[in-house]
């Protein structure tokens, strides 16, 4: 009997555990919870989402390429003289941009209020926007380079591996950039309040 009554108490020990871990960790789970709804969003909105992220994103490609961005057969494409490129839904830069709003989000929950957090990333919505614009831009460019590198040099089952290493290879240190600098406005922002 005393065996069921200490696994039972075992239990409930961890239970608790758990949800004051949950509790005190609330803050990321806040920024996971942001990063969920953002996703979510942009799947029922994809139009939008184009609209927002993908049109401008290949509006400053083209212009980065000096070759006008037209739209056929419903997608974006750049006609360049190194070949076509063509925008499609992934290339929007949107996972980025929640990626980095959500850690924004995060970095500021820790400093300021919930009420404060929410006001302040509502003025940073526009300073992402424009940055994750402007590095998607960067990564559309580098890919199209890449691919021009991988089919003269690479097998074509590594097209898709280059592709990808080359999102990542822009935008991991885009957020690296993105963190430095939020942190260092956080802390100016406490050293003028001190």
């Amino acid at each position: 009997m005393r065996s069921e009554n200490s696994i039972f108490d075992n239990f409930l020990w961890r239970v608790i555990c758990i949800i004051r871990n949950l509790y005190r960790s609330r803050k990321i789970l806040s920024a996971v919870s942001l990063f969920f709804i953002l996703n979510t969003i942009g799947k029922i909105y994809s139009d939008l989402v184009n609209s927002l992220f993908l049109v401008p994103s290949g509006i400053l490609s083209s212009v980065y390429l000096m070759s006008p961005m037209t739209e056929e057969g419903g997608f974006n494409i750049i006609h360049t003289s190194f070949g076509t490129v063509r925008l499609i839904d992934s290339c929007s830069g949107f996972s980025f941009f929640i990626i980095a709003f959500s850690m924004i989000f995060y970095l500021r929950l820790k400093k300021l209020s919930i009420a404060e957090t929410i006001l302040s990333q509502t003025l940073l919505a526009l300073p992402v926007w424009i940055v994750c614009i402007a590095v998607n831009s960067i990564r559309i460019v580098s890919a199209l380079y890449a691919s021009l590198f991988a089919d003269k040099y690479l097998s074509s089952t590594f097209h898709s591996i280059v592709h990808m290493s080359v999102g990542m290879m822009i935008f991991i240190p885009a957020l690296i950039i993105i963190y430095k600098i939020q942190g260092r406005v956080s802390n100016e922002k406490e050293y003028i309040l001190d």
